[in-house]
């Protein structure tokens, strides 16, 4: 059985590690394969410690998914939007989802999704944003499948010389279509 957590500094190994693996298989054909081969999980475990640690601001909490054992299957991080064209009143960002390759598909991402909609649920949060690269089918699919929408905004980033393009996703946290 999965269970939602908040992340603890201890956790930012797995993250680390689910992140990279995630990147490494879901983005091959995105991203160029020495880019995904010099991803450093012992440097990006830092990064993490720094952002659950106390230094992580409430409003942008890391939440895991775990198993029995309390082992990290996937995380999300969420927090205010960051894009300039958007007025960020009443809006919120996912700013990473990812889940261990090994358990795709047996719901992880959904009850991550689902972790995000409660943390907003106290807050003036009615609408959430996230990127997702233009070129990743499978998760266009999944985030579609959650009842998200493409907003026809698109960006270009740097990955290794390559530049994937990135489009924008829009979704109503459910139950929340009104704004106060």
């Amino acid at each position: 059985m999965t269970r939602i957590r908040a992340a603890r500094t201890g956790d930012a190994e797995a993250i680390s590690r689910i992140q990279i693996a995630s990147w490494r298989a879901a983005y091959r054909s995105i991203m160029p394969a020495e880019f995904l081969a010099t991803l450093d999980e012992a440097e990006r475990a830092d990064r993490w410690r720094g952002r659950i640690g106390p230094a992580n601001p409430a409003e942008a909490p890391i939440f895991v998914a775990v198993d029995n054992a309390d082992a990290v299957l996937g995380f999300v991080n969420v927090g205010p939007v960051r894009d300039d064209d958007v007025a960020p009143a009443g809006r919120g960002e996912v700013y990473t989802l990812y889940v261990e390759p090994g358990a795709w598909r047996r719901g992880i991402g959904s009850a991550l999704l689902a972790a995000t909609d409660e943390h907003w649920r106290s807050t003036d949060v009615r609408e959430l944003l996230l990127w997702v690269f233009e070129d990743n089918a499978a998760a266009r699919a999944f985030y579609e499948a959650q009842g998200w929408a493409a907003d026809r905004t698109r960006r270009l980033d740097d990955f290794g010389g390559a530049q994937p393009a990135e489009i924008r996703y829009r979704r109503t946290i459910p139950g929340r279509d009104q704004p106060r």
